[in-house]
């Protein structure tokens, strides 16, 4: 338990240092170089995990199997480790060479872009470059996260974030162009995947230097392998396709403005990310002391991850449009409120399923997760390009709100019972509704008080009300927490489990 809180702490310490720089340099970006750039800066994220569809499973797989790996110097996954290294560094040169063959036609057909497009098409050459360059990093992170070691992951993680955003930054300062900041990108994505694989090789010496092919480390996880990245493959269409849609039917200055609503309301999944990346490891190494163990680690993420997101998103659901208009202006913010606010909530119920779906992977049982997005995929989308077309960037939201609705109704229903003995109305009543309860009270119900009672203007009620409400928000959860933990314990005891004390 130490090793998962210590991890959990490293990853929200750099994801917070990470997004203070990203919400320095944003209004920069915005304003200096315009909101169609920005738009293009916007694509750069999204291609980057449209692109993980080739990743075949492996990141989700190698932190299963190292984070399992009991052997010496974990020898017995140092020849699949090497595998899959051979396997990513192949695929990042197929992608970028791919992407940059076809910049013309991404520039010309694709992106409603105002600028010439022979200039987008050099953009989008540089941008092949930099997703190459950067492609690797997921897998030299995913081996050192099922090494248990991220906080070396998050010293590397803000110190590239930092060269590239920083830096970034002061390319645009000097030179105010597009392609100035994305060749500094480049050049930043360079030192990252040197950096990452260096510190890989330190820290797991066994770890072949070699290009390396085996087909026997790969015949015992490549069924499982490929389950993930359907999964992967369906769940990038499925984050992404507000984002692609938008691109295809609107111009670029309403993707610009959707992607500043979606970076503000998206911090957090910044949290659920980093809870999610700690306790995968934490679940797979409890699965195999049996199932009572993975219950009571699953209550006690759940308790965690419920603490964190709860106010992040419920003060975003606030005062989130307020917050916009005053970081990057009110003309830029125009049309972003009602976005942010239903993002803001969609995250929120996507942080209910996330521990269970880390659950299902740790178990090696995602398949559950698997058939019911592939059920969803066409009508999705489908709704998607309606909503879009008809509301613009605001029923793209929407969309995303009704699909994360659908996840809950559907798989914490189905798969908490299965894969950990859990009743969900338990869950519900002891977990989930006194956090949703204190959330909508602290912040929700005191920002309308503020604004509409009172009178206040944005920056009062913001400088004042959200501050107040999350002190409210901590003694609630410190009043909650003595009865949370004794719900949590006497369930877990009552099957026979160890106590909370000996995690």
């Amino acid at each position: 338990m130490p090793r998962v809180r210590s991890n959990v702490a490293s990853n929200i310490v750099g994801t917070l240092a990470i997004t203070a720089l990203t919400f320095i340099v944003t209004p920069f970006q915005v304003h200096l170089l315009g909101m169609g750039s920005y738009g293009v800066i916007g694509f750069v994220a999204t291609l980057q995990v449209a692109f993980t569809a080739f990743d075949l499973g492996l990141s989700s797989t190698v932190v299963r199997e190292v984070a399992a790996d009991r052997s010496a110097d974990r020898q017995s996954t140092s020849r699949l480790m090497a595998t899959a290294v051979t396997v990513y560094w192949g695929i990042a040169v197929l992608l970028g060479v791919a992407l940059f063959a076809a910049a013309g036609w991404v520039a010309g057909s694709w992106l409603q872009a105002d600028q010439a497009t022979s200039d987008l098409t050099t953009s989008i050459r540089v941008i092949a470059l930099y997703l190459a360059l950067r492609w690797p990093v997921a897998l030299y992170s995913g081996i050192l996260t099922g090494l248990q070691r991220l906080d070396l992951v998050n010293v590397l993680k803000v110190a590239s974030a930092t060269l590239r955003l920083l830096g970034g930054l002061g390319a645009i300062l000097i030179w105010r162009t597009l392609d100035s900041f994305l060749w500094w990108t480049a050049a930043a994505a360079a030192i990252e995947v040197g950096a990452f694989a260096f510190t890989c090789r330190r820290v797991y010496p066994s770890l072949s230097h070699r290009p390396t092919i085996s087909r026997e480390a790969l015949r015992p996880i490549w069924r499982f392998a490929m389950r993930m990245n359907a999964i992967s493959v369906i769940a990038i269409v499925l984050v992404q396709a507000d984002r692609f849609t938008i691109s295809r039917l609107l111009p670029l200055e309403a993707l610009g403005r959707y992607n500043l609503a979606y970076t503000a309301a998206s911090l957090a999944t910044l949290i659920i990310s980093a809870v999610s990346t700690a306790v995968l490891p934490f679940f797979a190494a409890g699965h195999s002391d049996g199932v009572d163990v993975l219950r009571q680690r699953y209550l006690l993420a759940e308790r965690g991850m419920l603490l964190l997101v709860t106010p992040l998103s419920f003060s975003l659901i606030a005062y989130g449009p307020a917050l916009l208009r005053l970081w990057v202006g009110s003309s830029a913010a125009i049309g972003t409120g009602p976005v942010i606010v239903m993002l803001a909530l969609g995250f929120w119920l996507s942080a209910l399923v996330a521990n269970l779906y880390n659950v299902a992977v740790a178990r090696g049982a995602p398949n559950t997760f698997l058939s019911v997005n592939f059920a969803v995929i066409l009508p999705y989308v489908a709704l998607m390009i309606f909503m879009i077309g008809r509301f613009g960037i605001p029923g793209a939201a929407a969309s995303w709100l009704v699909l994360q609705v659908f996840y809950c109704l559907m798989l914490i229903p189905l798969e908490q019972r299965h894969l950990t003995g859990l009743r969900t109305r338990t869950w519900f009543i002891n977990l989930v509704f006194p956090e949703a309860l204190s959330g909508l009270i602290c912040f929700i119900v005191a920002q309308q008080v503020l604004t509409r009672v009172i009178g206040w203007p944005d920056l009062m009620s913001c400088v004042i009300g959200l501050p107040a409400g999350g002190l409210v928000y901590l003694g609630l959860s410190a009043w909650r927490g003595g009865l949370s933990v004794a719900t949590v314990r006497s369930f877990v005891q009552s099957r026979g489990c160890a106590s909370v004390s000996d995690l």
